[in-house]
């Protein structure tokens, strides 16, 4: 019988997130999956009040709050596949920073703990663009952090946009060597094992900070969780935030990297170089019209096979800095001709492999 209990949840566990990636079709998003997020907000929503949380089960919906003025929906996040938006924080700054309706709350569990209310051994990851100049309130380094997730713990940056985590009431955690530029994507994450915060900026790991002479672990309590600032109304974040997501559970250097390069490869970037190139071209020639198992190989949709469409994504972006360099849309997008000419000699390369 335990035996049967077991098999059963298994099951149950793995058609959940078969659904879940079957709802995602684009390559970081089932990136993110494959990992088992407890909580994975995409934040595509252009109106409602339903955050939908994407992950397996989807239990831990987030309510956008009463205050739009404080927030804007809808905005251009990232990942370029159609639908994918942002939410845009202002800060609190058109109602003072300090407005309790200006976030993204999880639902209100009290008086039960929180289904995120880790005391240790979990990971917070997010894409951020910062918003810049801040305002006189946000600048003022006795005015504190901007968070892009917070409850009984925080993640978000410093007034001085350094890598910002925190056990309330407990242990700072700031890694002072990081500075992370305004106005550009970057993809942030934070592990926390209770005596260490690991921090990682654009897929790499920038650095830790030991929990010291301090308390380990965070408090677990009932507080609800924020996405753009904390309950309380501290730290309002300014600027964009977008695909939220926290495991249970520490990821690898290998795991958040892969986040990263997922997220490249939706612009054709095969190789993970942010760049995209004859590389990324010749990844695609080599197994088009196959059945691959990664974007590695030149599947940039994600929907398991490399096509048209992918020789297309390469063609579009060809020439482009995308990532850590640019963070942006890619800095250079071939003319319509320049599109032709690569597809052509893409498909030559391959008409040549077959006859070989």
């Amino acid at each position: 019988m335990i035996r049967k209990r077991f098999f059963d949840r298994v099951v149950v566990s793995g058609l959940a997130l078969a659904l879940a990636r079957a709802a995602i079709a684009d390559n970081y998003g089932n990136a993110i999956l494959t990992d088992q997020p407890s909580g994975y907000w995409r934040l595509n929503e252009t109106s409602g009040t339903v955050a939908a949380d994407s992950s397996a089960g989807g239990a831990n919906s987030g309510i956008y709050q009463s205050n739009t003025s404080s927030y804007s929906m809808g905005q251009s996040g990232f990942l370029p596949f159609a639908g994918n938006k942002a939410v845009h924080f202002n800060g609190g700054s058109v109602y003072g920073p300090y407005d309790v309706n200006s976030a993204i709350l999880s639902p209100n569990y009290s008086p039960a703990l929180q289904p995120f209310a880790y005391a240790k051994n979990f990971t917070i990851e997010a894409w951020i663009r910062d918003s810049s100049p801040l305002p006189a309130n946000e600048s003022d380094p006795n005015f504190g952090s901007r968070m892009i997730f917070a409850g009984n713990y925080g993640f978000g940056l410093t007034e001085l946009n350094e890598p910002h985590f925190v056990t309330y009431g407990r242990k700072d955690f700031i890694l002072s060597s990081v500075k992370v530029s305004q106005d550009k994507w970057h993809q942030m994450a934070v592990s926390f094992s209770g005596t260490d915060a690991t921090f990682y900026v654009d897929g790499a790991n920038a650095g830790v900070v030991n929990v010291g002479h301090a308390t380990a672990n965070a408090a677990q309590t009932s507080t609800q969780f924020g996405i753009g600032r904390r309950l309380s109304a501290e730290a309002p974040w300014l600027g964009d935030i977008d695909e939220v997501a926290i495991y249970n559970s520490i990821l690898s250097d290998a795991q958040i990297l892969n986040h990263y390069q997922a997220a490249l490869s939706e612009f054709g970037d095969a190789n993970g170089d942010g760049q995209v190139s004859f590389a990324d071209l010749v990844a695609v020639a080599q197994n088009y019209g196959k059945s691959v198992a990664s974007f590695k190989q030149g599947d940039f949709d994600g929907n398991g096979g490399v096509d048209f469409a992918d020789l297309v994504t390469v063609a579009q972006h060809y020439g482009g800095t995308i990532g850590a360099a640019a963070v942006q849309s890619p800095t250079s997008v071939p003319e319509p001709g320049a599109a032709i000419i690569l597809s052509a000699a893409a498909l030559s390369t391959m008409r040549r492999r077959r006859r070989s």
